[in-house]
């Protein structure tokens, strides 16, 4: 190969558990990122890249937003994707790969048994299968196959010679040649319990491994061998296979029969070494890994004579008849009897498996991406159509075709190309509206107007609303991107780019207006916004909040300026410039460039040539500029194919048509490098900053003078320009206008089904002269009318207008105070919904957390329309509600990006049905309820006469809550361990000693390894950290529904972060238990494993007190007051962060609280402390005294002092530091 092939390969598949397909993927791309013919970039999810950035660090891992099994990834992004970086590659290792996209394709079949054995599996699977997996190899350019086998069963499946498939049989890990030590083996074999012999079987789930037959090979044996042998079955549990255990019970084997449950590649390993034999006669196999496995470990296979299974085994193994209980158990038999025969297959198993290494197969899979390159050139084009083949009714599709013919602008040039296209479809109607009179175009119906006005918003929200009744529209497309806000059907717009809102100064005031409001509005509206651009997605996103999802990108077309007539010869050659006239075009900029060029160049004779609309003061004082006006299109094209490069300097753009157009025409470009433009051009022409002349014209001299640069950008841009196709965008267009057409049948059952009566509860301010208060109003009386029961639990506000018109309104709630009344009026009304109208002015987040979480315990759905959200501040009454409510898309992104868990929707999409959706998310919750079983684990990091009270207190404040308590000690003094044997008498649980290892990560995973498997639970707790213990229960009530998997709690520090001056956040610190379950990293933990599902805040705080160990360090930490009062928040974070040299900082991490004195919500605290705050706590609160004050009396030693005299001295508190950390080794009083 003359250069390396960029491949991009989805690992999805790849998980923890390495098995079965993930670890196919995992071992090639551990072998591809050796090799130097390939580079390769991995598409995945958070766990492939936890898995594989161990085995390969170096690579590029791209997280994509698509679970397993999301068609949109391979019908159409991973092709972009890959277009976008430019891959020579892409592949799909599982059954599917991309349809999209100039890319090679590939994909890997492993089997076929979902076609050949439908039997095992559910019908809906093997239909969707099927058909995936078929549109998967038509669009694809080589087929990958484990096996010869497989290989026969995808020309059968296909019925048709042409789809190339290139077999690469899989590998085996060189771990499996190796013996494990004896003291390994024999621990696992006490652990199963396993007899002096043992039969191997690997997999129970799926019926196509035979289980069944298995055990009934087995129950033929001997019951002399059979009581010395014991079957293990490598596999989840009966649970999976039912049939099986209720045919080793009925065959008297049960005893016999070992579950091992899943297992490590690492244990598997020792299990086939420990095996006599593997017993492997599946029904059906794309390969049979495990065979080769055996193998390689040196034990005697016993597979199935058929398929791939005969085709890897050969004659290194007894082949036997898979659906013949006796063949089996003959097997069986022989292998354990006949010493020499067991002998004879591992010999001959080790010799067949050498012949099988992932090398190899990553060698063999080069040379299948080899064959997709030059399989591209010729790919056909393949049509889904006929896969899908599905009956399309005719749909009345509405254009507005004011621009329709108006070619001089880029909008008209985009309606007329795109309107073109789309009328080539016979199977739709087409109805073009604001089309001037004289117009007659086939294929459409036209809806003419006498005078039509392009800024006309009286006929585009009024006259055609009516017109779109009138005609009956199913959908109609506005490629102005304007349409009428209010009508009924869906609306696809085009938004080419949102210049007005940056450069306001580029247009007129009316058009200004008009855009503002009506362009925004039209999109609000829309079910899909069409963007010409990458660029303008970015920006429509950026700038209006709309959500990735609502924007479809859809490149324009050049193949107009294809059919115009051949080129001129003229006098003198020229460079061309093309202009709307808008001042965005920065033709100014072109013109003073040119002189520039000019100026530099003068022995060139090239003429500059502004075509279009330029403005009369543009014209004046121009050397060798000519300009012609606005000129027929086919001159324009002439004009274009004689120019000797185009220069386009704009500001602005969406797309960028003029620059696509001469590319096309092999013409080399110059434009800016602002907006789309980067992304139309790429590397087909010369990107210059607009403003910078002397930079814009040596592009132009560069051009001129070398003639193989001008000829190599001629090249690059006709295949760039490939990828705008009208053809190809009316196609995606059309798609889109289908898929979002309303069915009426459906809405009308939905409708039919609404629930009457439901009772909402409006919260919110009533009869002020705020934008709230209005919303509600207006919301109250529309719900009112929809058949509801409406009832305004409205603030103690001073009234403007207390007009209720019928609707009931109590007064029950102060802002900022307790919600006690308004609870009370909610348990009166009795309300199906209580929906809240929130403002950080209305209720504290702490209160209203509370609130919510009392309706949640009640069974009353809460929802929450949040009226202000700012993202500094951490808005935790997000995670509680059914549903939460924003006014924008962009609010939506905002509480993404907070990491807000819970379901949110924008206001815009219809209250009635967010209600009926929010009572089922509410019963639901309350149907999946668990019974709670709580595993607490605490680390005591050298604890020492400081910690003490802490740990005392913490422990004392979780009595009667957990299940289970586990605390893991590495060395604390002597009183501390006294304290906790006494402490752990009021516990069911244990205390683990390991003063050998230091960190927390380690200490950690020892407490999830002695956990109960009966916990549900783990909640893990510091030693400095004492919860209120009548608060506790509720936190154990949460737990009960079993849709959470994660709960966050109010972590109070005792001291401030210094960089926000906050003394909260909150710590997600109660996880659902899974097998996978560990603690990663030195430096704060990050837990991996966790379960899926839904996060929740708990309104439950509890304090934390910033105790290291030893003593010192918790010294240095709350010294940081110290330095707070003499410096400010920016001057310790530039000190801290940036020089990162400062006493305190522990490597590269940086303190993250601060002592704070002034701590109000001690002093305002009500409920009870834990017992023994009473001892240190307490008694501060009450003195009043600073807490350095109290501090000394609580530990005595001379730190203090030395710190005061020093500070006193020096008067600088670095100099202070210094000179402390050199004191630092003072006897502490025992």
């Amino acid at each position: 190969m003359s250069k390396k092939i960029r491949a991009g390969i989805d690992v999805r598949t790849v998980d923890i558990q390495r098995r079965g397909i993930g670890l196919y993927v995992e071992k090639l791309v551990e072998k591809l990122e050796k090799s130097r013919e390939c580079e390769i970039m991995l598409f995945g999810n958070q766990e492939s890249e936890r898995v594989l950035r161990e085995l390969a660090p170096v690579l590029k891992h791209i997280e994509i937003p698509f679970r397993l099994g999301d068609k949109k990834w391979e019908e159409s992004e991973a092709g972009k994707l890959c277009d976008e970086m430019e891959l020579d590659v892409y592949h799909g290792p599982s059954f599917t790969c991309a349809m999209s996209g100039k890319t090679a394709r590939v994909v890997t079949a492993h089997d076929l048994c979902f076609w050949k054995h439908p039997e095992f599996y559910d019908l809906k699977f093997v239909r969707n299968m099927e058909r995936e997996f078929r549109e998967s190899l038509l669009a694809s350019d080589i087929v990958l196959a484990n096996s010869e086998e497989t290989k026969k069963d995808v020309g059968e499946f296909m019925g048709r010679e042409e789809i190339p498939v290139l077999v690469t049989p899989l590998g085996v890990e060189e771990l499996f040649y190796q013996k494990p030590d004896w003291l390994d083996r024999e621990e696992l074999r006490k652990k199963y319990n396993l007899k002096e012999q043992v039969i191997l079987s690997v997999g129970m789930g799926q019926p196509r491994k035979n289980l069944e037959r298995i055990l009934g090979g087995f129950a033929m044996l001997d019951e002399k061998t059979k009581e010395k042998t014991s079957l293990a079955i490598v596999g989840e549990g009966w649970s999976v296979n039912p049939r099986a255990e209720e045919e080793a019970k009925s065959l008297g084997i049960l005893k016999n029969v070992v579950i091992t449950g899943g297992i490590s590649r690492s244990k598997l390993w020792i299990l086939y070494h420990i095996a006599n034999l593997l017993c492997y006669p599946s029904l059906h196999e794309g390969f049979g890994l495990p065979i080769l496995e055996a193998m390689a470990c040196g034990t005697p296979v016993v597979t199935s004579d058929c398929g791939a299974m005969r085709e890897i085994a050969l004659d290194a193994a007894c082949l036997v008849n898979p659906e013949s209980r006796e063949s089996i158990g003959n097997a069986m038999k022989e292998i354990l009897q006949d010493i020499n025969l067991a002998e004879s297959l591992k010999e001959k198993g080790k010799e067949r498996a050498r012949n099988f290494t992932w090398e190899k197969t990553a060698r063999e899979t080069l040379q299948g991406y080899e064959e997709a390159i030059k399989a591209k050139e010729k790919r056909r084009e393949k049509c889904h159509a006929v896969v899908k083949s599905k009956e399309k009714r005719k749909i009345n599709i509405g254009i507005d075709a004011r621009f329709y013919g108006k070619i001089q602008t880029g909008t008209g040039r985009y309606t007329t190309s795109i309107v073109d296209a789309l009328l080539k479809d016979k199977e739709q109607r087409f109805t073009l509206f604001g089309i001037p009179e004289d117009h007659k175009i086939e294929n459409a119906h036209l809806v003419s107007e006498k005078e039509m006005r392009l800024l006309d918003a009286e006929w585009e929200q009024n006259v055609l609303r009516k017109r779109i009744q009138e005609h009956k529209i199913d959908v109609y497309f506005s490629p102005t991107g304007i349409c009428p806000v209010e009508m009924e059907i869906p609306a696809i717009v085009v938004v080419h780019d949102l210049g007005f809102e940056h450069y306001p100064q580029f247009y007129f005031e009316r058009l200004y207006t008009h855009l503002k409001k009506w362009l925004k509005e039209s999109c609000e509206k829309a079910r899909k916004i069409i963007a010409v651009s990458e660029y303008t997605r970015r920006d429509i996103m950026k700038t209006w909040g709309v959500s990735y999802d609502k924007i479809q990108v859809v490149y324009p077309g050049v193949e107009h300026i294809l059919s115009g007539r051949k080129k001129e010869e003229s006098g003198s050659p020229y460079i061309l410039a093309l202009s709307s006239g808008g001042p965005n075009k920065n033709i100014e900029g072109i013109k003073k460039s040119f002189e520039c060029f000019l100026e530099r160049h003068n022995d060139f004779p090239h003429r500059l040539i502004l075509v279009g609309n330029v403005q009369e003061e543009e014209k004046k004082n121009c050397r060798r500029i000519e300009t012609t006006g606005i000129i027929e299109d086919r001159d324009l094209i002439a004009l274009m194919q004689g120019a000797s490069c185009l220069i386009h300097l704009s500001y602005f753009e969406g797309f960028g048509i003029p620059v696509a157009e001469a590319m096309a025409l092999g013409i080399p470009v110059i434009a800016s490098k602002r907006a789309s433009l980067p992304e139309v051009v790429g590397d087909a022409g010369i990107l210059v900053d607009p403003d910078n002349h002397e930079e814009c014209s040596e592009a132009i001299a560069r051009i001129l003078q070398n003639q193989g640069l001008a000829v190599l950008f001629s090249q690059k841009g006709l295949y760039r320009s490939q990828s705008f196709c009208w053809k190809e965008a009316a196609r995606q267009i059309l798609e889109c206008l289908e898929k979002n057409i309303d069915n009426q049948e459906a809405a009308a059952i939905e409708i039919a089904q609404k629930q009457p009566g439901q009772k909402i509860a409006l919260v919110s301010t009533w009869g002020v002269d705020c934008r709230i208060a209005i919303y509600t109003k207006d919301l109250a009386y529309t719900l009112e009318q929809e058949g509801m029961e409406v009832v305004i639990l409205a603030e103690k506000a001073p009234v403007i207008n207390d007009t209720t018109e019928g609707i009931v309104v109590c007064r029950c709630w102060l802002r900022g105070n307790s919600l006690t009344e308004l609870w009370a009026e909610i348990e009166k009304q009795s309300p199906d919904i209580v929906h809240i109208q929130h403002h950080r002015a209305f209720f504290p987040d702490d209160i209203l957390a509370s609130f919510l979480w009392s309706l949640k315990n009640k069974g009353i759905s809460a929802i929450v329309t949040f009226h202000e959200i700012v993202s500094s501040v951490p808005q935790p009454i997000f995670l509680a509600p059914d549903r939460i409510l924003v006014q924008t898309e962009q609010g939506k992104k905002t509480l993404l990006q907070m990491g807000v868990g819970g379901e949110i929707d924008v206001i815009a999409q219809g209250h009635k049905k967010l209600y009926e959706r929010a009572i089922q998310s509410n019963r639901k919750k309350f149907e999946k309820k668990i019974q709670p079983w709580i595993s607490v684990h605490i680390i005591s990091k050298e604890t020492d006469r400081l910690g003490l009270h802490f740990f005392k207190s913490c422990l004392e404040s979780l009595r009667g809550y957990p299940d289970e308590l586990i605390v893991v000690d590495n060395g604390s003094s002597q009183e501390v361990l006294d304290m906790l044997q006494e402490e752990m008498k009021n516990f069911t649980g244990k205390v683990i000693y390991k003063p050998e290892i230091e960190s927390f990560h380690e200490l950690r995973n020892i407490a999830i390894e002695n956990m109960s498997p009966d916990a549900t639970h783990l909640h893990w707790i510091d030693t400095d950290e004492i919860y209120f213990p009548e608060q506790l229960p509720g936190l154990r009530e949460a737990m009960m529904d079993g849709t959470i998997s994660m709960f966050r709690t109010t972590l109070v520090h005792f001291m401030k972060d210094p960089a926000t001056l906050e003394n909260k956040q909150l710590k997600q610190n109660v996880f659902r238990c899974t097998p996978y379950l560990r603690w990663t990293k030195n430096v704060h933990e990050v837990l991996e494993g966790k379960a899926q599902g839904r996060s929740a805040f708990i309104p439950i705080e509890h304090l934390h007190f910033g105790y290291c160990r030893p003593q010192w360090q918790t010294f240095l930490k709350w010294i940081r007051y110290a330095i707070l009062e003499y410096k400010n928040a920016n001057i310790y974070r530039e000190e801290t962060i940036e020089r990162r040299k400062l006493p305190w900082l522990r490597g590269s991490r940086t303190p993250d609280t601060i002592l704070d004195e002034r701590f109000p919500r001690l002093h305002a605290y009500q409920g009870e402390y834990p017992k023994s705050c009473e001892e240190w706590l307490v008694p501060w609160i009450k003195s009043g005294k600073p807490w350095k004050e109290y501090l000394y009396g609580l530990v005595d030693h001379r730190f203090w002092e030395w710190w005061q005299s020093l500070k006193t001295q020096k008067g600088s508190w670095q100099e202070t530091l210094s000179e402390i950390i050199e004191k630092m080794n003072w006897e502490e009083k025992q």
